[in-house]
């Protein structure tokens, strides 16, 4: 389990967030061989804020730390998303660029605004009442995506709101993933 700076406790960002994201991935790859970790097999996968970053991981050409090596990947090979974080730039998110002046640099981190042909397996689950992170949003990320060519998978769950990964949904999640998983041949 990999751990994030956040506002509440470190008076982080989204941005430092994706750094961390990103650092993580590259440290698993250059620590692959020492831990027994097959580098063409790796899964990042997150709920909410940590469904974001595992798009922004795959997304996501800047916000580097600068103690990073660049040479090593920060793209996971396969990422499954739990009713993730697909848009920035709405009102509810404005904090997210209150230090600074380009109101439009949450962009950068934005999903929704780094559409692109990628190499990597997606799985997109959400549920079809989320009102933290609207529904319509996850729809439209997948639609675009599709367009593009990339091999992804959206699930709705019915009627089920933000939490999907516990309570009366989580079984029907990890069929979902189990399944997901299983069809990679990993």
């Amino acid at each position: 389990v990999v751990e994030y700076r956040i506002k509440g406790r470190h008076n982080a960002y989204p941005f430092e967030s994706v750094k961390d994201a990103k650092s993580a991935m590259r440290w698993i790859r250059e620590n692959a061989e020492k831990y027994n970790v097959d580098s063409n097999k790796i899964i990042a996968t997150g709920d909410s804020a940590g469904g974001h970053l595992c798009l922004a991981i795959t997304l996501v050409e800047n916000w580097n730390e600068n103690t990073d090596n660049l040479k090593i990947s920060a793209i996971p090979n396969v990422i499954i998303v739990n009713a993730g974080v697909y848009d920035l730039t709405t009102r509810e998110n404005r904090w997210i660029t209150e230090q600074y002046e380009n109101k439009e640099i949450a962009k950068e981190i934005s999903p929704n605004h780094l559409l692109k042909k990628s190499p990597i397996k997606m799985l997109l689950i959400h549920g079809e009442k989320d009102r933290n992170c609207p529904y319509e949003i996850a729809v439209s990320f997948h639609k675009e995506m599709k367009k593009l060519g990339n091999d992804i998978q959206f699930h709705t769950v019915k009627n089920a709101d933000h939490w999907i990964w516990f309570g009366k949904h989580s079984a029907e999640v990890s069929k979902i993933t189990s399944e997901f998983i299983r069809s990679l041949n990993f």
